[in-house]
């Protein structure tokens, strides 16, 4: 860059716009013209860089100098808009590692089965755990509360739902004359099987459901706090655990 006392040349090969004082001069790509004596703006000549044309834009006001040219300005920029192309339309295709030997599980139609996979070992023997969280159980007067599969990995659709919870909705007794007992949960659509995790090796198996609702004690505040069901290794008995409880 270059200072000058009075005259200094801005040299660029796009268009450009300087604004010198109150005044804006614009300037295109042409053949130049010699600068005045009056000070004001003027195209001058110069000579070609490896080849390449430039032009000046000269001006009385302004103090700097920089160069450019065209086209290697349009060489980066187009450059750059390809290599962003390539990455946008480059496509991914999914594959499967083995296809002959797949073990292939199906679920309820629309019980979003296979929402949640985990892999589950007990007594040497290899378990697909599969949550299904739109699933209808056979838990009385309930609709799609959700449910789990353990499925072998040797042999196809065979799976069976994981007994977490048998029961519908708890309830508590209430002195009213037209009701005898009050309603204190919501397990219809509380996504059971959205998540299920497995500890490991003949481990603890936890399944929950996010979406399962609590009344309050008064009954006045309907809270979902979300549920989950822990299964312990050796034994067919399951515990609850609902620690945002009120």
């Amino acid at each position: 860059m270059e200072h000058g006392t009075e005259n200094a040349e801005l040299l660029c090969g796009l268009p450009s716009i300087a604004t010198l004082g109150s005044r804006h001069h614009t300037s295109y790509p042409s053949y130049p013209t010699p600068r005045g004596a009056d000070g004001e703006t003027r195209c001058s000549s110069t000579k070609p860089v490896d080849g390449v044309k430039t032009w000046t834009v000269v001006s009385g006001r302004v103090g700097q100098r920089s160069r450019c040219t065209s086209s290697l300005l349009l060489l980066c920029f187009y450059s750059t808009m390809l290599v962003l192309l390539l990455l946008l339309a480059s496509g991914a295709e999914a594959f499967n590692i083995d296809l002959r030997t797949a073990v292939v599980h199906h679920g309820p139609a629309g019980s979003f089965f296979g929402y949640s996979v985990a892999q589950h070992i007990d007594q040497s023997t290899n378990w697909l755990l599969i949550g299904a969280p739109k699933s209808n159980t056979s838990q009385p007067n309930l609709n799609q509360p959700g449910a789990v599969y353990r499925c072998r990995t040797d042999k196809p659709d065979d799976c069976h739902v994981i007994p977490f919870d048998d029961k519908g909705n708890n309830v508590k007794p209430v002195m009213t004359p037209t009701k005898r007992y009050e309603q204190i949960e919501e397990k219809s659509d509380q996504w059971f099987g959205a998540t299920v995790r497995s500890s490991g090796e003949n481990g603890f198996i936890v399944a929950c459901a996010p979406r399962y609702v609590y009344f309050t004690n008064d009954l006045d505040k309907r809270e979902p706090v979300g549920t989950c069901y822990l299964s312990r290794p050796g034994t067919t008995k399951f515990e609850r655990y609902s620690p945002c409880l009120s």
